[in-house]
């Protein structure tokens, strides 16, 4: 649910700054990852 809505979050403000989305992005992955492992 809580990666759903990051991705959508990420959707909305791509636009705005595509490297701090990114950066972003990346961190929340980072995180989902190291809290949930697969």
């Amino acid at each position: 649910m809580k990666f759903q809505v990051g991705m959508g979050f990420i959707a909305l403000n791509a636009n705005q700054n595509k490297k701090y989305v990114l950066v972003c992005f990346l961190r929340f992955v980072s995180n989902h990852i190291k809290t949930k492992p697969l």
